[in-house]
């Protein structure tokens, strides 16, 4: 037996059957706190005169979407090695220095992270975050340095931060003595477990355990939690969709725990390059409609690629036959002829094209990009306005 299987309580199998344990390495929960119990506390009860007379404080919102509230758990899902944790740190980055995050507006910056991790090398970390902060200004790195903290892998202990340790929770807490975050993200879930979290029991303790270590010293403290979903072609079908709340592994108890939900798949069975970001849930937001994101290898961050067919791709994970409406290049042709050298924007040619052909928002982008490429429109420089070329 390897020592890492000595000291790891958990580990994981080859596929789907992901969090597997031995009886003898179970920690037993049954005991659940009493009334005499100092851990007991009164449930809250409210007049409905006291709720409506509650103020909230924008600057709660860390996503103007509301998928990223103070005090409020956000649970990223997506197969292993697509890139959560980079979407992730690009969130972090974005929120703390106050700019835009793959189109959603961010509020609330110098709010301090937490990134507790257990999969990614310093050598990839610095890989990653240097191309991350390529751009940006001494200002802006002294801002980062003031409120990002990562969990490295440079020792034994840094590895193994399952729950079912109580130091584990005693080393987060020392941390947050002296660094204290206003969010904290666990990277990925099946290491702070607490046991085979395919079992209801273990997932409802592990977000217990999560939800007192955040909480504890600040109620407005945010839980991120990063998850592995199922993997294969009818693992992301589920991505959106009626099933887009069962996307992650046992997500019965984690979606019901937490208060939000964004999903991740990959566009392309071969690369990763193009993500299908979508909403698995959305308690106090409307949710947003499914999108594509673009890893841009420079930056090491996600831009959003209007140009992606979602109803072929939807299409192909699902083994059903496209009946998205048809368009093409000459559609987008035809609008912007109409309109001669006055030119049009690329939103309203969008709304053209839709109106007229009603296919999907990200086709109509995808042909303005063909029209362009064949030479027979043109984007203007002097105002960014598309014009046909005689």
């Amino acid at each position: 037996m390897s020592l890492q299987d000595q000291l790891s309580p958990v580990w994981k199998d080859e596929e789907n059957a992901a969090y597997l344990e031995p009886e003898t390495a179970q920690p037993d929960f049954r005991a659940l706190p009493t009334p005499n119990e100092t851990s007991f506390h009164p449930l809250t009860v409210r007049r409905p005169s006291e709720i409506m007379a509650m103020v909230f404080d924008p600057a709660d919102l860390l996503l103007d979407n509301g998928y990223l509230v103070k005090g409020n758990p956000l649970v990223v899902v997506g197969m292993g090695g697509l890139g959560k944790s980079r979407f992730v740190m690009q969130m972090a980055i974005a929120c703390i220095l106050g700019k835009p995050f793959i189109g959603w507006e961010t509020k609330a910056s110098g709010q301090k992270w937490l990134v507790l991790q257990t999969e990614n090398s310093n050598r990839r970390l610095q890989a990653d975050i240097s191309r991350m902060l390529g751009g940006c200004t001494p200002d802006e790195l002294a801002k980062l340095d003031e409120c990002l903290r990562i969990h490295t892998l440079e020792t034994e202990d840094d590895t193994f931060v399952s729950l079912s340790n109580p130091a584990t929770g005693e080393r987060i807490a020392e941390i947050l003595r002296d660094f204290p975050a206003n969010v904290i993200v666990f990277d990925v879930l099946r290491d702070f477990g607490t046991g085979d979290l395919n079992a209801d029991q273990y997932m409802t303790e592990t977000c217990r355990a999560i939800g007192r270590i955040t909480r504890t010293g600040d109620p407005a403290r945010i839980p991120v939690i990063v998850h592995h979903a199922l993997t294969g072609k009818a693992g992301a079908a589920k991505a959106t969709g009626f099933d887009r709340g069962s996307f992650g592994r046992n997500s019965k108890v984690l979606q019901g725990w937490t208060r939000g939900q964004i999903n991740l798949a990959p566009y392309s069975p071969d690369t990763n390059d193009v993500l299908v970001v979508a909403s698995g849930k959305a308690n106090d937001a409307t949710e947003f409609e499914p999108f594509a994101v673009r890893l841009n290898v420079e930056t090491m961050s996600y831009d959003v690629d209007d140009s992606v067919d979602l109803a072929d791709w939807q299409a192909q994970v699902t083994g059903t036959t496209s009946a998205a409406p048809k368009a093409s290049a000459q559609d987008v042709i035809d609008v912007v002829k109409t309109c001669g050298i006055d030119g049009i924007a690329k939103a309203k040619i969008v709304a053209a094209v839709m109106a007229e052909t009603g296919c999907a928002k990200s086709l109509a982008y995808r042909l303005i990009i063909t029209a362009t490429e064949t030479k027979a429109i043109v984007r203007r420089k002097s105002d960014g306005l598309y014009v046909a070329i005689p």
